[in-house]
C-alpha cells in the first residue's frame, strides 16, 4: 500500500530534481561489519558557492537499542567535516567549496551486532556559476603580542576578554574587472576554509580596510590605526559562525562594487588607467573569546599525504564572483531543500513499513525499491 502511495511522487521528486540541476549521485544499501570501516567517495566539482552535498544514511533494520553507527564526512585536503556518534539515521545537506573526491567513512558503534544493513543516498546540488576566482595577493596575522613582526601565509584569530589579539589581513585583486560586469545578480563572495575554532559556531567578522590597501609590512604596528576603528567598518551587522572543518561566506559585492566604481572615476579623471588600487583589503577576527585558525595555505601539520600544491589551490581564501541567475533559477535552487527532506521523509516511511512487515521485503536501496531500475531514477 505504501509502495503505491510513494510511486507517483517519486515521479514528482525525480523532476523538480532535474529542474534543481542535480549532479550525479549514489544510492544503495551495504553490509557493515563489526570490525571494519567502509569508506565511499564521491567526485565533487563545485560550479559555485551555492554547491550542497546531500546526506541521508539509515539502518535498515536495527534490532537492538545499542545497533548504532560512527559516521564522518572528509573533505579533499582531508578535513573532517562533520561527524555522527551512535547515530541510527541522519539526513542533513552540507555545503561543499572544494574539488574532489569527499570521503563518507562508517564504522559500526560500541556494541552493535556482528553485521548492519545501511542504506547510503548521496546527491549534489547546485546553482549558479562561478564567474571569476581570485586568491589574494596578501594573506597575514597581525599578533599583538609581536607586534613589529610579519607573519605572512596564517589566519590565526584570537580575542580574549573581548578585544582581539591576533586578527587576519587578505588583500584582493580586482584588476581587470569592471563596474559593469557586477549586474544584478552578480554576488562577489570572500570565502575561507576553518582549520580549527575553538569551540563549534563561533562569530567571526570582516571588516574593510581603509583606502583597500595593507600597509606594508602588514604587523599589528603598521594596522594600528585600523586595528583602533575596525568595528566601525564591520561589512555586516553581525559575522559568520565558524567550526572546525566548515568554511566562512561574506558577501562583499558592495565594497567591490564602490572600490571599482571609485578606480573608474578616478581614471577618467586623470585620463590614465589605474589612477586608484586596483585592490580590496579586510581584516577577519573573532567577535567574541576564543580561537580560530582558518587556512592560510600549506602550513605545519598539515597532512603528509596531500601535496602542498594541492593544499594552496583548494584551501586558500578566495574571492569569487558568482552570478545567480535569473530569479526563477534562484527560486528552484533554494526548494531544493524542501525536494530533499520530503525525499528523507520518503525513505523513512519505506524502511518503517518494511520493518513493520517483519522483513517481508529484501533489505535494498530506496531507489531500486521505488523505481524499476536505477536507470529510470537517474534524477532521483
Amino acid at each position: 500500500m505504501v509502495a503505491a502511495l510513494l510511486l507517483p511522487w517519486v515521479g514528482v521528486l525525480a523532476l523538480v530534481s532535474c529542474f534543481s540541476s542535480v549532479g550525479a549521485g549514489s544510492s544503495f544499501a551495504f553490509d557493515l561489519d563489526g570490525n571494519q570501516e567502509e569508506c565511499f567517495r564521491e567526485d565533487i566539482v563545485p560550479r559555485s558557492l551555492h554547491s550542497d552535498l546531500f546526506v541521508h544514511f539509515e539502518l535498515l533494520e536495527p534490532r537492538r537499542p545499542t545497533d548504532a553507527l560512527n559516521v564522518k564526512v572528509v573533505s579533499p585536503s582531508g578535513v573532517t567535516i562533520t561527524t555522527w556518534t551512535h547515530a541510527t539515521a541522519n539526513h542533513t545537506s552540507l555545503n561543499v567549496r572544494e574539488s574532489g573526491l569527499y570521503s563518507l567513512c562508517f564504522t559500526s558503534a560500541p556494541g552493535s551486532k556482528a553485521q548492519q544493513r545501511v542504506l547510503y543516498v548521496v546527491d549534489v546540488v547546485t546553482y549558479g556559476t562561478r564567474s571569476l576566482t581570485r586568491d589574494p595577493t596578501v594573506i597575514a596575522t597581525l599578533i599583538q603580542q609581536f607586534p613589529d613582526k610579519p607573519n605572512p601565509s596564517t589566519l590565526m584569530l584570537a580575542t580574549e576578554r573581548g578585544v582581539p589579539v591576533s586578527m587576519g589581513v587578505v588583500e584582493y585583486s580586482f584588476a581587470g574587472i569592471s563596474v559593469h560586469a557586477l549586474h544584478e545578480n552578480t554576488r562577489v563572495i570572500a570565502s575561507f576554509s576553518v582549520d580549527f575554532a575553538s569551540k563549534p559556531g563561533i562569530e567571526v567578522t570582516l571588516a574593510a580596510i581603509p583606502g583597500n590597501r595593507v600597509v606594508h609590512p602588514p604587523t599589528w604596528t603598521s594596522m594600528t590605526t585600523h586595528i583602533d576603528s575596525f568595528y566601525d567598518r564591520v561589512i555586516t551587522n553581525h559575522g559568520v559562525l565558524a567550526s572546525t572543518g566548515g568554511s566562512l561566506f561574506f558577501d562583499i559585492t558592495d565594497t567591490v562594487r564602490a572600490a571599482t566604481a571609485a578606480r573608474e572615476t578616478l581614471s577618467k579623471e586623470a585620463e590614465v588607467d589605474n589612477a586608484s588600487p586596483s585592490t580590496v583589503a579586510f581584516t577577519i577576527q573573532v567577535a567574541e573569546d576564543g580561537e580560530v585558525r582558518l587556512a592560510g595555505g600549506a602550513h605545519a601539520g598539515s597532512d603528509a599525504s596531500v601535496p602542498a600544491s594541492f593544499v594552496m589551490q583548494h584551501r586558500r581564501p578566495t574571492l569569487s564572483l558568482e552570478d545567480l541567475g535569473l530569479p526563477v533559477l534562484q527560486l528552484i535552487g533554494r526548494f531544493r531543500y524542501a525536494v530533499w527532506d520530503l525525499k528523507g521523509e520518503l525513505v523513512s516511511i519505506v524502511q518503517n513499513e518494511r520493518r513493520s512487515r517483519d522483513g517481508t521485503f529484501p533489505p535494498t536501496s530506496i531507489a531500486s525499491y521505488a523505481c524499476p531500475s536505477i536507470e529510470s531514477c537517474s534524477c532521483f
